[in-house]
């Protein structure tokens, strides 16, 4: 078994975020450096990715931080999980990036995330369209 320092998987992290991100299951529409729905809570306009110093920065509004907080954010691993996880996709360690379960969970969520978001679309165009109506 493999002794991993938080320190150097953090340093062989750095400038690798967005690739890492996507294996441990956070879609690549979520890493520009522009404002759109957030991979952890939802919300149309809340979040943004801005890599800076390629230590996977980003910005929601209920939170900041680093790719590690990014990993707490979107699946609730804590800080020696999201490290392990890492370190599995830089193969530094010995735990692999996710489980088939996990995977499969966070494919369930996103599925439930996009019927969320479609139903209030279809909403927010009935809302309008009977307003439009009104008027």
């Amino acid at each position: 078994m493999k002794t991993t320092r938080f320190d150097d998987v953090r340093a062989k992290a750095t400038g690798n975020w967005p690739g890492i991100l996507s294996q441990l299951g956070i879609d690549a529409k979520f890493m520009r450096n522009k404002h759109g729905p957030c991979p952890g809570c939802g919300g149309d306009d809340r979040f943004r990715f801005d890599d800076k110093n390629g230590r996977g920065t980003f910005y929601c509004s209920r939170m900041a931080g680093d790719g590690f907080s990014l990993l707490k954010h979107v699946h609730d691993w804590d800080i020696k999980t999201s490290m392990a996880r890492v370190a599995g996709v830089l193969g530094m360690g010995d735990t692999p990036a996710m489980t088939d379960i996990e995977r499969q969970a966070l494919t369930v969520r996103i599925e439930a995330y996009k019927r969320e978001q479609e139903a209030e679309t279809a909403r927010a165009q009935a809302e309008c369209k009977a307003r439009a109506e009104r008027l």
